[in-house]
């Protein structure tokens, strides 16, 4: 049997962020008030909270039926996806069989074909540490590994989720005062006056992005990636160090966990060897049982 990754104790880190949007969520179970908690997860905001706060996070395979997004208030449409954090992962596969009613079994890492995404330039010291470390792990496992390598993808993302977010609220956009944040307000701003062309472009390149990935999995069974860039930042703190150099934190973080999103391919943060760092590990779209299965193996 595999050593279980244990989740970190909670040390005194209330300058430090959670991660976001699902951040409240996160941060319950991470604190042991709930066995488990839901998340909603456009461009990461279910992975980056967990790898941050010591968890386990599942997004599944975009419009999976056992987790649907009717009820929540939209985002994108096209990246929108809720699912479960938890301390434990045991917990994240009893609410996923009870809500699918499919019995996920233990998978074998023996002979897997491992795609490690390690993204030059865009970890800290941290990141690719817990990164090595996993794939170590891995290895142990029977796993083989491989480089793949992956582009930046919010060329695409930004201005779908943008564009689509206006879309959502065009009935407030209208009023005079929309209720907004003026942060927020920009962003919504910027994607209402994104026209046809840009947007058609947008979802090309989208659909070139799927290819790619599509490409990736026929020669990889699993794609082992970061999750964030570096450990958790302290509040306010806008701009983190990274091996390529400095960059902001928003986009050095999505750049790592939207292309999954966007594309819809079922992924599950995981806890590291390095405290309030975790990874992510990403499956071809529909193969959520085999992920989990994985995941319930290496976490014991």
């Amino acid at each position: 049997m595999p050593t279980p990754l244990a989740a970190p104790s909670i040390p005194s880190c209330r300058a430090t962020v959670t991660g976001g949007s699902s951040s409240g969520a996160a941060v319950t179970a991470a604190l042991e008030q709930v066995d488990f908690a839901l998340g909603t997860d456009t461009g990461g905001s279910i992975r980056i909270p967990a790898a941050w706060c010591g968890l386990y996070g599942y997004k599944p395979t975009k419009d999976h039926p056992a987790w649907p997004t009717a009820g929540v208030l939209p985002l994108s449409p096209t990246c929108d996806h809720a699912g479960p954090l938890a301390r434990e992962f045991g917990t994240i596969m009893r609410v996923h069989e009870a809500l699918s009613g499919e019995t996920v079994p233990p998978q074998d890492w023996a002979g897997l074909r491992v795609g490690v995404w390690h993204p030059q330039g865009w970890l800290g010291a941290d990141a690719q540490q817990a990164l090595s470390g996993m794939a170590q792990r891995l290895e142990q496992l029977g796993a083989v590994l491989q480089p793949v390598t992956l582009p930046d993808m919010l060329d695409a993302y930004s201005p779908i989720v943008g564009h689509e977010a206006a879309q959502v609220h065009a009935a407030a956009l209208a009023q005079a005062d929309p209720g907004f944040s003026p942060e927020i307000l920009e962003k919504l701003r910027a994607g209402q006056a994104l026209g046809p062309a840009e947007m058609q472009a947008a979802y090309a390149r989208r659909e070139e992005y799927r290819t790619l990935l599509a490409g990736v999995f026929s020669s990889c069974d699993l794609l082992l990636a970061p999750a964030v860039p570096c450990c958790p930042p302290r509040i306010g703190v806008e701009e983190v160090a990274l091996a390529g150099g400095p960059a902001n934190i928003r986009p050095a973080v999505l750049r790592l966990t939207a292309p999954f999103s966007m594309l819809g391919s079922p992924a599950v943060a995981v806890p590291s060897a390095v405290d309030w760092l975790g990874v992510q590990l990403v499956a071809p779209w529909g193969e959520d049982a085999r992920l989990l299965g994985l995941v319930r193996e290496l976490a014991g």
